[in-house]
């Protein structure tokens, strides 16, 4: 059990919140609807004809502006038509074939030798994961999910797909406690090879906006496969971790249960910006939960791929922070509240000393890899990329000064 002190001004520090708590059960009493009135007079009911037909042919020549070039609404015009109010059914179907139960331990029940269906939930611990690659010819795939689901079960770890009854094992790459984040491979599967299963599609979880309506997928309560929706109550906040330290979360009011941890959290257009890992337990707050953002958490899960299990991340020796004054950064979905960020401080000799950043900088963006470029909206915008860089990698910065705007390239020097 993992304990949570959550960071906001209506809650006292002290409190410690469980993530995986039992949903408050609640009753309703419902009454049928009344009959409605009879007698509507043939002058309304003509009036009705002739309006519901002139909306339709209204319809009609709406829907034909926004055909594509083969006439028909395709799903991404229909995405547009409605102003990214697309259905959860059309979430649920681009979310689904991503997401993975997750069951480990073996114990006096399930031992390696009668693995099932039937016992896959009586396993010792029960989670959640995402595929973030599939190879279908080789029937191989690369599972994300929350360290805390699989700790102390890593050499008995299973997962079942979306479309398959038959648990597969899967093999523990490695792991970051402090992060939450664990890194699972599957090799050479018939499973795979016969599943209609995909790897998620990752969104760039710096644009998520306050009030963006989310959909949670997982194994709540080891029951398999369901769904929750919510919305963003922040898109970035802090909570801390009994005998663990502080993580940077998104929060959300999605009702998140025992078994989510490790599944996905998903935007209106089914793409994955966060990995569920926490909830809020309390008798006063109702649906707080919280999802390791998307960009840290493959950030992260990429270096433990690449470092045989460990996690790195590259060292500037600059310390970033955010003055009052905020900016608004236009997305396509809209508008997001970013932060003004600065350079506090740069260590003497550091790869950043070196390159010629400053104190006071204000920082624009980076750009990396020479194709990946990051706009710092955030003070956590380059701890999100971090782990993506080695040593030798050049890291290029972009900052006013005064009235000047410079760019300056940090060779990586250190990793850690």
């Amino acid at each position: 059990m993992r304990y949570f002190d959550y960071d906001e001004e209506e809650i006292q520090r002290g409190n410690k919140v469980p993530y995986d708590a039992e949903p408050i059960a609640r009753s309703r009493n419902y009454k049928q609807p009344s009959p409605k009135q009879s007698g509507t007079s043939k002058v309304v009911v003509f009036l009705l004809v002739i309006l519901i037909a002139f909306n339709v042919v209204l319809g009609f020549l709406f829907l034909k502006s926004n055909m594509g070039e083969t006439g028909r609404v395709t799903v991404e015009n229909y995405y547009d038509i409605y102003n990214d109010s697309v259905s959860s059914s059309y979430m649920v179907s681009k979310a689904l074939p991503s997401s993975v139960c997750i069951a480990s331990g073996y114990n006096d029940t399930v031992t390696s030798s009668n693995i099932s269906y039937s016992n896959f939930q009586q396993m010792n611990s029960k989670g959640s994961g995402v595929i973030t690659s599939i190879n279908k010819a080789n029937g191989d795939m690369t599972i994300v999910t929350c360290e805390h689901v699989v700790t102390g079960n890593t050499n008995a770890v299973y997962v079942l797909l979306f479309d398959s009854y038959r648990p597969i094992k899967a093999t523990y790459v490695g792991g970051i406690r402090s992060k939450d984040i664990a890194v699972l491979k599957v090799s050479g599967s018939s499973e795979v090879k016969n599943s209609s299963a995909l790897a998620a599609e990752v969104a760039d979880s710096m644009y998520v906006s306050m009030g963006d309506m989310v959909l949670a997928i997982g194994n709540p309560m080891s029951g398999g496969f369901d769904t929750c929706m919510g919305h963003i109550r922040k898109p970035q906040t802090l909570v801390t971790v009994t005998n663990v330290g502080v993580e940077r979360v998104i929060s959300t009011d999605a009702p998140i249960n025992s078994g989510n941890s490790g599944g996905g959290l998903f935007n209106a257009k089914g793409q994955l910006i966060g990995i569920v890992n926490a909830k809020i337990e309390s008798d006063t707050i109702d649906c707080v939960s919280f999802a390791i953002p998307s960009n840290l958490a493959m950030s992260i899960a990429g270096s433990i791929e690449r470092n045989y299990g460990d996690a790195k991340h590259a060292v500037l020796g600059v310390e970033f922070a955010t003055s009052d004054e905020t900016r608004d950064s236009q997305d396509l979905d809209g508008i997001v509240l970013s932060d003004t960020v600065f350079v506090q401080s740069v260590v003497d000799g550091s790869a950043a000393d070196k390159a010629g950043l400053q104190k006071n900088d204000i920082v624009i963006g980076f750009s990396y890899h020479d194709n990946v470029v990051v706009d710092m909206l955030t003070m956590y915008s380059f701890e999100d990329h971090a782990y993506n860089m080695n040593v030798g990698d050049k890291v290029t910065f972009t900052v006013k000064r005064g009235s000047s705007t410079l760019n300056f390239t940090v060779t990586i020097a250190q990793t850690v």
